[in-house]
């Protein structure tokens, strides 16, 4: 099931998202059993979202779109969104390899290769990266530097791909819309409209989504 925020470019049709982000692990099945929308299908599917109140602040396009730019921190209510570093890489392989986890994503092979996560995290930091990730980070209130992640990808300078995954220990807290909303907010990347996807038999992502605005 693919989902847009609403009001903004909604006859747009390129939408493909895993909640880990399109290059997050590598992807030797394909998933290819992701559920695509046929706008003209019936209602549950059209194309433009029921919730009209949700479009993403329009922000003007500054160099904050460009490949490998700098990461803003963003902070919500209970963590702060930040920049992955190196020692995410534990609890990036802790998560990851939960079956539960990767399951909810087509970017997350299960069981996970070795070197996967620090792979990632190189990605994540690299300076011509075309995704940008981040962790959330609840050190402040003791629950941990890494619960889980969310992330942009590139598509065009004003359209991005939104994608997320949070350890199974924090699911139905509300931190995953939490994080997802936040950065819908933010909009880092300036764009005029936002894709992300769930599989027909991950309800709880799909609320995430719609919950946020999308």
């Amino acid at each position: 099931i693919l989902f847009q925020t609403a009001g903004v470019d909604a006859d747009a049709d390129r939408a493909t998202i895993g909640f880990g982000g399109v290059d997050d692990f590598a992807d030797p099945v394909g998933r290819s059993d992701i559920a695509r929308v046929d706008a003209q299908a019936c209602r549950a599917r059209v194309r433009r979202p029921a919730v009209a109140d949700a479009t993403p602040r329009r922000i003007p396009m500054t160099q904050a779109v460009l490949i490998g730019t700098t990461q803003p921190d963003i902070r919500a209510e209970r963590f702060l969104l930040r920049p992955l570093r190196v020692s995410d890489e534990g609890p990036i392989q802790h998560y990851s390899s939960d079956r539960r986890v990767a399951c909810g994503t087509r970017a997350i092979p299960h069981p996970l290769p070795p070197g996967a996560a620090a792979q990632y995290v190189a990605r994540a930091m690299s300076p011509d990266r075309h995704e940008d990730v981040w962790a959330i980070d609840a050190s402040e209130s003791g629950l941990g530097e890494l619960l889980g992640v969310v992330s942009l990808t590139r598509i065009e300078p004003e359209q991005s791909e939104l994608g997320f995954w949070i350890g199974s220990g924090f699911w139905n807290t509300g931190l995953a819309t939490e994080a997802v909303q936040a950065l819908v907010n933010a909009n880092p990347h300036g764009s005029r409209t936002l894709f992300a996807e769930a599989f027909q038999d991950n309800p709880g992502s799909a609320k995430v989504l719609t919950n946020a605005g999308f």
